[in-house]
C-alpha cells in the first residue's frame, strides 16, 4: 500500500475508533506511543457481569434438572404397576444399549492400542461369568 493509502487507513481507523493508530504513518518515524493507563473498573465490571452470567445459568439448569426430576418422580407415583413395569424395561433396554456402544468403544480402542480385539464368543464368556443380577419383585411384594 501506498504511503497516502497508508494514512488514509489510519485517518479512517481513528475516526472509527476515536484513537489513534499506531505506526500507520502518524507523527514521526522513532516516536513510541505513550501507554494508556488500564481502565480496572472496567475489567472488574467485566468480571462481575462474567460471574453474574455463569451464576445464572448453572443455576437455571440446576432449576430445570431438578423440576425434570420432580416430574419423572411424579409420574412414576401416579404410574399403575404395568406403566412401572414398562417404564423400568425401557431403562434397562436403554441401559443395555449404552452398555453394548461402551463395549463397542472399548474394543474398538484395544484394537488401536494393539491389546486385540475380543471376539463375540469371548465377550460372551465374560457376560456368562459375571454374576446375574436379582430381579425387581416390588411388584410381589417384600421377601
Amino acid at each position: 500500500m501506498s504511503g497516502s493509502g497508508a494514512r488514509l487507513v489510519a485517518r479512517l481507523a481513528q475516526s472509527i475508533t476515536g484513537k489513534q493508530v499506531a505506526g500507520a504513518g502518524a507523527g514521526r518515524a522513532g516516536a513510541k506511543k505513550p501507554q494508556e493507563p488500564i481502565n480496572w473498573k472496567a475489567g472488574a465490571l467485566s468480571v462481575l457481569f462474567f460471574g453474574v452470567i455463569v451464576t445464572g445459568t448453572l443455576y437455571g439448569a440446576s432449576l430445570k434438572t431438578q423440576s425434570q426430576v420432580e416430574a419423572e418422580k411424579q409420574k412414576i407415583e401416579q404410574a399403575t404397576a404395568e406403566e412401572n413395569l414398562l417404564i423400568l424395561q425401557n431403562r434397562r433396554n436403554n441401559l443395555e444399549r449404552l452398555r453394548l456402544e461402551l463395549e463397542q468403544k472399548l474394543n474398538e480402542s484395544q484394537a488401536r492400542r494393539g491389546e486385540g480385539k475380543f471376539t463375540p464368543e469371548q465377550l460372551a464368556q465374560q457376560e456368562a461369568d459375571k454374576p446375574k443380577a436379582r430381579p425387581l419383585n416390588f411388584l410381589r411384594g417384600s421377601q
